[in-house]
């Protein structure tokens, strides 16, 4: 039986985020399906105000989601990202791409303008010293932009997971662990996390939807994040087994309705010193 997910837990961020390929099915679910459209990189950044002259380090830059978005707001910018695996596989281009850790940052006090932190910060084994990392290397009126997700979150999608997983018997592990979706930094408790080290925290949420018209490519999303439920398949029950029960659902459910619709509620903290 595999090792239990645990979504701070830095050997399993170092090997489900080794390379792009799940990430980008999850980005890309979210590009297609999303209503209403809103690119949402450039809503986190338009939270907060911009000059242009900004020195800008996108930590946990992954895919490169900020990357286009935060050039164009910025005069330099700076990708550091735990995976070697990610940083390789982003393009080549004037910018300067760190293999760095978020709790141990390499930079001097005072050096930089803005720190971009999304959607990264619930995998960071101590929050809090990531984020006294983070306010040490700001320059005083620097700002910290953090995205993250609501524990509201998807609803629909944990709804689904736990259903099936009542089938097979495995419910009740699957809701008293972190694999149901419980990260540690969400829109609900980040302020705790950052108001020690900002005096200026700033809640933005944005709320929408994921709308598929067929079962396949929330199928590929749920796929990409199989390593939230492995652990707790019992033998004989193998993914695939797990996952063509998930797809009966939702064809039950596109039976039903017509197409299946799944709750979004994301958002940033813009904070300042």
């Amino acid at each position: 039986m595999r090792q239990q997910f645990v979504p701070n837990d830095s050997s399993w961020v170092r090997e489900h985020y080794a390379t792009q390929d799940q990430l980008k099915v999850r980005i890309l679910t979210h590009e297609i399906y999303s209503q209403p459209k809103i690119e949402f990189a450039g809503w986190v950044l338009d939270q907060a105000t911009w000059q242009g002259t900004e020195t800008v380090v996108d930590i946990g830059c992954g895919a490169g989601v900020y990357l286009h978005q935060a050039r164009q707001r910025c005069r330099r910018y700076i990708g550091g990202d735990l995976s070697l695996g990610m940083l390789q596989s982003l393009p080549v281009g004037n910018y300067k791409l760190l293999n760095l850790d978020a709790m141990l940052l390499p930079f001097a006090r005072d050096a930089v303008d803005v720190i971009l932190a999304n959607h990264m910060l619930y995998h960071v084994p101590n929050i809090r010293t990531a984020v006294s990392q983070f306010q040490r290397v700001l320059k005083p009126g620097g700002r910290l932009i953090a995205a993250t997700n609501s524990s509201f979150n998807l609803l629909e999608l944990k709804e689904l997971m736990q259903t099936t997983a009542a089938h097979f018997g495995i419910a009740q592990q699957l809701a008293s662990t972190s694999a149901d979706f419980v990260w540690p930094f969400t829109l609900e408790n980040g302020r705790d996390f950052l108001s020690n080290a900002f005096s200026v925290v700033e809640r933005y949420d944005l709320t929408s939807a994921l709308v598929f018209p067929t079962a396949e490519p929330l199928l590929a999303y749920i796929d990409s994040i199989r390593d939230l439920y492995l652990s707790f398949l019992p033998q004989p029950v193998t993914w695939s087994i797990f996952l063509e029960a998930v797809q009966r659902r939702l064809e039950d459910l596109l039976r039903e309705n017509g197409e299946i619709r799944v709750r979004k509620h994301a958002g940033v903290f813009v904070c300042k010193n």
